[in-house]
């Protein structure tokens, strides 16, 4: 791959995201046969990763329909790990761990189960799934094309480069289909009803559900399928039922990155250490508008010598991403007094530098998953003429040819049918929810959660400062109110430490 991925990064995508079986302590879950056809099935498998010590957990594939529609759909096993509480009575309601994506399967990330969910362990069990077509479901829905390296030509968001992600697009595609896999199989609401079956296979009367990014499109799809089955929602960085790349994200953008440079003034350690940060990046955005920046860097993960060039358009975009994880957010204002230092001739960027302003992980998005989900889906709902208009209106922040028109060409090459108009039909339900957001994410933005939220009378809305997207998995405080939320949706939530985040903000 690329070092500067940018450009073909499934950005909507985060989620808490490492060979061995366990003998349980408690008694073992009993697999369903399936002999008559008629109910969700089950069988149990050695886990796909390593269990530490002392921990119980039951791993399986559950047997569903390809697809519904089809009375001769062919069948698929879709994975599902339960982590068992470290109560000897633990509450009859599990809560389900829903990632995001989509393409995101969570048996890739158990380190965060582990690690990371100790306090909603100590009542429940926890249940983790990777939805059809990801992670240890199968079929796999993996897009090996797409993890070939750019050739050197079509980098850089021209035409060659779109013309090229749509050669690997429909190569995946023909491939895929000459498996005899039905593609039409894999959206939203067959992944909202095989988790219905899960429960039932499972004899769970009601879980609870905690969907982070796309998991929580799927919580609220779920809702709808099986509005019996389900005790509280926790919604993580609320994602919109149609349109996800819209006016209002970009509209958002502008207004994460006027929040970055104020915080920074506000800041007494940045603003001493970059007191000149808004005229630098004005400065940055007016230079790099004329003349695009060339780095030159050798990538020592590849063993490669790089050479691109980048507009301000380009520096938008990778620091979009950067905004949105608090980890890299605290570094924006270094990145932008270096890039200012650069282009003034003062210092040069190292590669190291480099590669961390303008590189990003893995999410481990499974591709064929992602078009086969937001082609069917988001494509055919989204307003690409208003997006690209506000784009032109503001060609200096954004490319009119971006990330939205390219995965619309792809979409078309993937050439699945839309969804429904009723697919986007609110859902209204009186169950208790709670919908966290941060104030810097510009993936999911906070709008969407306020769009939400007023179909459901027993909602609690908690927007996290200095936050970008996945405040759950970003913050040990919002851990422990959520714990206590699903223990008891009725009480009052303790959140006075909320106020205790702030920005810090590296510095030189």
């Amino acid at each position: 791959m690329s070092a500067i991925p940018f450009l073909k990064c499934r950005i909507l995508a985060y989620s808490f995201l490492s060979l061995t079986t366990v003998l349980l302590t408690r008694l073992p879950l009993k697999a369903q046969s399936n002999a008559s056809g008629l109910n969700p099935s089950w069988q149990r498998i050695d886990c796909p990763f390593v269990v530490p010590q002392g921990e119980a957990v039951d791993c399986g594939w559950l047997t569903v329909p390809e697809n519904r529609q089809v009375p001769s759909s062919a069948e698929i096993q879709v994975f599902f790990a339960r982590v068992y509480s470290y109560s000897s009575r633990p509450a009859p309601d599990p809560v389900v761990i829903l990632g995001g994506g989509p393409g995101q399967g969570m048996s890739d990330g158990m380190s965060a189960v582990w690690q990371g969910m100790l306090s909603l362990r100590r009542d429940r069990d926890l249940i983790i799934i990777d939805p059809r077509g990801t992670g240890q479901s199968h079929p796999p829905l993996t897009c090996e094309e797409f993890k070939q390296d750019y050739p050197p030509e079509v980098e850089g968001g021209n035409a060659a480069e779109y013309q090229w992600l749509v050669q690997q697009t429909v190569a995946c595609r023909d491939r895929l289909l000459q498996q005899n896999i039905d593609l039409q199989g894999y959206t939203t609401t067959q992944t909202a009803l095989d988790l219905r079956d899960l429960r039932q296979a499972l004899n769970i009367p009601q879980w609870n559900l905690i969907g982070t990014s796309y998991g929580t499109k799927l919580a609220l799809e779920t809702l709808r399928q099986d509005p019996t089955g389900i005790r509280t929602i926790v919604f993580n960085s609320m994602m919109t039922l149609g349109d996800a790349w819209s006016v209002d994200t970009l509209s958002y953008t502008l207004q994460a990155f006027e929040q970055l440079l104020r915080d920074c003034e506000r800041q007494p350690t940045c603003q001493t250490a970059y007191p000149n940060l808004r005229q630098a990046f004005r400065e940055l955005q007016k230079r790099l508008n004329e003349t695009p920046l060339t780095l030159s860097w050798y990538d020592t993960t590849t063993g490669q010598l790089h050479q691109e060039s980048f507009t301000f358009q380009d520096i938008v975009d990778t620091f979009i991403f950067h905004l949105s994880f608090i980890d890299t957010l605290e570094n924006l204002p270094y990145y932008i007094h270096r890039l200012h230092q650069l282009i003034n001739g003062k210092r040069n960027l190292r590669d190291d530098e480099i590669m961390s302003i303008f590189s990003f992980p893995d999410f481990g998005i499974n591709d064929g998953v992602y078009f086969s989900v937001m082609c069917h889906e988001v494509y055919p709902l989204s307003a690409f003429d208003q997006t690209q208009a506000f784009s032109r209106q503001h060609s200096q922040w954004f490319r009119p040819e971006g990330f939205y028109i390219r995965e619309k060409r792809q979409c078309q090459a993937w050439n699945v049918p839309p969804v429904s108009p009723q697919f986007t039909d609110p859902i209204t339900s009186d169950i208790p929810v709670l919908f966290l957001s941060g104030n810097y994410d510009v993936l999911t933005p906070p709008l969407w959660t306020e769009e939400i939220r007023q179909n459901f009378p027993n909602a609690s809305v908690i927007q996290i400062p200095f936050m970008g997207h996945d405040v759950l998995n970003s913050s040990l405080c919002v851990q422990s109110f959520v714990a206590d939320y699903i223990k008891d949706p009725r009480h009052r939530l303790e959140t006075h430490c909320i106020v205790q985040h702030a920005p810090r903000f590296v510095t030189e």
